[in-house]
């Protein structure tokens, strides 16, 4: 009896097998890999294509993971680190393989560029903005002064929001709750407005009470209020031509902390 429990076991075992196989066999010829299009090198091209060391994370990757601003995201790459300002939670310092900038004043230059729509955020103060609509993020390590300059020493990241669509009306209404009565409201309206124009206009709200109570006078320490406003204008030209217009402004407000701040 116990030399024939083994050789039953195996025999069910190697059937299961097999019929998994068998099942799967036709499935696996609709399989194929999403190709990931980046924008590292300045022009559109394969993730696979790109010699760089790179992470990209999509628009759906976001969503899943609740990543809102790079602060989320610190934990999601490696090599790549997020702090923020003991007392601006507004204000954050890149850091990439260890290299980044340690003062976050105003007068000094980052090591690790960042870069919004290609345009370059100069400034670690009011750089912990909310991300409106981020289509994708994209952190590439290690110098990358050949195509962004002298202050990419540690590297670059790059964020592209979704632009404006000619493909149809789009309206869309997203509500989060959580914890210490935190309320998130992310509104989005896409409106054609002809057969080359689109325009686009994005609001996202964010309240949280604060995380430190505060027992003298005074709201609690470190609450948060979030108001974020963004305009998108599309053109297309022509099959190589293309003007956007994109004006963002936004307001950041904690206990004792005021960062308001806008950008075109």
């Amino acid at each position: 009896m116990r030399r024939g429990y083994p050789t039953l076991y195996l025999l069910i075992l190697t059937g299961t097998t097999l019929t998994t196989g068998m099942s799967t066999h036709g499935a696996a010829d609709n399989l194929a890999l999403e190709e990931v299009m980046v924008t590292a090198q300045r022009r559109t091209e394969s993730l696979q294509d790109v010699p760089i060391s790179i992470v990209a994370l999509g628009q759906q990757t976001l969503e899943i993971r609740a990543i809102d601003e790079l602060e989320d995201i610190g934990l999601d790459i490696p090599n790549f680190t997020v702090n923020t300002f003991p007392s601006d939670s507004t204000t954050i310092r890149l850091f990439i393989r260890g290299i980044g900038q340690n003062d976050a004043q105003i007068t000094q230059d980052p090591s690790v560029a960042l870069y919004l729509d290609g345009v370059y955020i100069g400034t670690s103060v009011a750089a912990g903005f909310e991300g409106v609509d981020v289509e994708r993020i994209e952190v590439l390590r290690g110098p990358q002064g050949t195509l962004y300059g002298r202050n990419a020493t540690g590297g670059a990241v790059n964020i592209i929001t979704r632009r404006a669509s000619i493909d149809g009306i789009e309206f869309r209404q997203d509500l989060t709750a959580g914890n210490l009565n935190k309320l998130q409201s992310k509104t989005l309206l896409n409106i054609p407005l002809g057969n080359s124009v689109a325009a686009k206009i994005n609001y996202n709200y964010t309240t949280r009470d604060g995380i430190v109570k505060n027992r003298g006078p005074g709201e609690d320490f470190m609450n948060e209020d979030r108001k974020t406003l963004v305009a998108d204008l599309r053109w297309l030209a022509g099959s190589l031509a293309m003007q956007s217009l994109s004006i963002t402004a936004s307001r950041t407000q904690h206990y004792m902390i005021r960062s308001p701040s806008t950008r075109f």
